[in-house]
């Protein structure tokens, strides 16, 4: 990527039905423990494949005019409640129905065995909401769900990343993209945790190596992940 990129403002473009979710000010914390010493590990940039083959059926019912789409509780991340569970119809004209990752508007949209796959792996990083899937003969199919990471984690060691550190609208500190992606990450932060969301560019999803081994391990699709540097 050349130029500069505001990593704030790209949130949408990356990348009970409730489960609970994290605060923006009190996320989950990462776990305690640090990662082992040894060779340098390795983080990556999550990103989708693009291409989406979901059409939202029941819009009307679960979204109240004052918010025609998903949101999140105010302050925090994960998801609002709703009257039903969104419902889907999965149509190979429309794209891809068969990937294991997906996104929905600025949110995962993930299989049953990927939804399995991150709560094994780091269940306090992500918030679910279930969606129930038809064909477009009608006939249920098994269910997806949208995933929101929640944990948001402080970790940038900003001397040695190309970023510019800016101020959003409202004031907020906010890191702006310089050149190609180079972050470094402070382990004594991120610790056992792999993944997260930068605090000061809540867009960019965040990985590590063992995340990545696995997911390719396990067969799963839909993901492409960047090099941070």
């Amino acid at each position: 990527m050349s130029g500069q990129t505001d990593l704030h403002d790209a949130a949408d473009q990356r990348g009970g039905l409730m489960s609970a979710a994290g605060s923006e000010q009190n996320p989950p914390s990462a776990p305690s423990s640090p990662h082992p010493r040894g060779r340098k590990r390795k983080f990556y940039l999550v990103e989708p494949q693009f291409g989406m083959g979901f059409r939202l059926l029941n819009r009307g019912r679960i979204f109240p005019p004052e918010r025609p789409a998903f949101w999140r509780p105010e302050g925090q991340r994960g998801f609002g409640d709703y009257p039903e569970a969104p419902a889907f119809v999965a149509d190979r004209k429309l794209g891809p129905v068969h990937r294991d990752f997906q996104v929905y508007y600025g949110f995962w949209f993930v299989s049953e065995r990927m939804k399995s796959f991150l709560q094994a792996l780091d269940p306090e990083a992500f918030a679910f909401l279930r969606c129930d899937i038809q064909s477009p003969d009608g006939q249920e199919l098994p269910s997806r769900w949208l995933c929101d990471v929640v944990r948001i984690l402080d970790a940038l060691i900003e001397q040695k990343s190309a970023v510019e550190i800016g101020v959003a609208d409202d004031g907020s500190k906010i890191y702006r993209q310089i050149g190609l992606p180079k972050f470094f990450f402070k382990e004594s932060v991120v610790g056992n945790c792999h993944a997260f969301r930068m605090k000061y560019a809540v867009s960019e999803i965040i990985c590590d190596e063992e995340f990545k081994l696995a997911f390719t391990a396990a067969g799963m699709t839909g993901i492409s992940f960047g090099a941070t540097r």
